[in-house]
């Protein structure tokens, strides 16, 4: 029998960038932000080319992009959205915590081994999440911009909060 294992657990995290945009299923390039107490949640990529942020007041965001389209946060809806993340991630590992909508952690120790290192891990479930995407959400393109990192333990391998460009 091996000793337990000491120090955190290797994990790969996969992040979507403003996830409750994208579960509302519009295009990308319309203005649509996700409020909660009155400030933008999450902004889509076409309200962000006006200059709208996370944490904005509801009257600045509509000040800079007076036809932006409102919607109050809605957790199921961003949960059930993001089922095609999760079973994408199956595909490589049983074990999967969802964080939030749009952000999840999977131990890579099997997967990794199985699929030839962290690096070719990572590469092709940022390949397959897309793809997933593309197809499920995003009309044929992928509606938001992911980020896979690999790390020890879960909370160096969180991606960033801030938003990732999604090339055209």
């Amino acid at each position: 029998m091996h000793p337990p294992a000491s120090g955190p657990v290797r994990t790969l995290a996969v992040w979507c960038a403003d996830w409750p945009t994208v579960a509302l299923r519009r295009p990308p390039a319309e203005p649509v932000v996700v409020l909660h107490a009155n400030r933008v949640l999450a902004a889509s990529p076409g309200a962000r080319s006006h200059g709208i942020t996370p944490g904005l007041r509801l009257r600045e965001a509509q000040a800079r992009c007076p036809s932006v389209g409102t919607h109050e946060r809605d957790d199921q809806r961003d949960a059930r959205a993001f089922e095609v993340v999760v079973s994408a991630l199956e595909q490589f590992a049983p074990r999967i915590e969802v964080v939030e909508p749009g952000r999840c952690a999977v131990p890579t120790l099997g997967p990794s081994r199985y699929h030839g290192g962290d690096r070719a891990l990572a590469g092709k479930v940022l390949e397959r999440v897309r793809a997933e995407l593309a197809v499920h959400l995003g009309d044929g393109r992928v509606p938001c911009a992911v980020g896979v990192a690999v790390a020890d333990g879960p909370r160096a391998a969180r991606p960033p909060r801030r938003p990732l460009r999604v090339p055209p």
